[in-house]
């Protein structure tokens, strides 16, 4: 009896297996041995530990904010608010004496005085309430102590070093020009002096 050809060796349908595709299997073969419940327990332990590092993270004391300290100029402007806001009993009793004023005015004389004349009488009660203020700059009272020294016999260096802020470390050229604009300052204070003292004594008072 003649026998057929030999079969030869019975090879996979696919080709050799990789390494990934091995953990991958031996993955899904665990999980499916592994009961539910250990998954579950595995599961709530690793987002415990993070949660427990992110609560560790969250009670580490933070160091409080600094205390903000207002500087000169904003303490000012407070104190200046807080004296615009404050009313005296006296500016109190003087506004309603004000008012009535006004209203009295207005009751006896309001048909008769036209909008100008209400002016006007506006303007004579203010000059009596506020006196008007000196013509001219004020004086400076920088110029005004050095004014004084100079009438004592102080002069040249001693005065200026005095009255000239940083005038020791100042070049030549702006000390002189420091030391000029003083000197006229204290020459323009001592003509205004001797100018009224004249007016006063000749019966010329402003």
């Amino acid at each position: 009896m003649q026998e057929g050809p030999t079969a030869g060796p019975v090879r996979p349908p696919y080709g050799p297996k990789s390494a990934g595709t091995t953990r991958t299997l031996a993955g899904i073969v665990q999980a499916s041995v592994t009961p539910p419940d250990r998954q579950t327990t595995a599961a709530h332990g690793s987002s415990g530990s993070s949660g427990s590092a992110r609560s560790a993270k969250s009670e580490h004391p933070q160091p409080a904010p600094a205390p903000h300290t207002p500087g000169p100029a904003q303490r000012a402007r407070r104190a200046n608010a807080a004296k615009r806001n404050s009313i005296s009993e006296g500016f109190a009793e003087a506004k309603e004496m004000t008012a009535r004023a006004a209203h009295d005015i207005r009751h006896q004389y309001g048909e008769r005085l036209t909008r100008d004349e209400c002016l006007k009488l506006l303007s004579v009660f203010r000059a009596g309430l506020v006196p008007r203020r000196r013509a001219g700059r004020r004086p400076q009272p920088q110029v005004t102590a050095a004014y004084l020294d100079w009438k004592t016999g102080i002069r040249g260096v001693a005065l200026f070093r005095k009255h000239i802020p940083g005038w020791q470390k100042h070049n030549r050229y702006r000390r002189i020009a420091e030391e000029k604009r003083l000197m006229d300052a204290i020459r323009s204070r001592y003509r205004r002096e001797r100018d009224g003292t004249t007016r006063l004594a000749n019966g010329g008072a402003e």
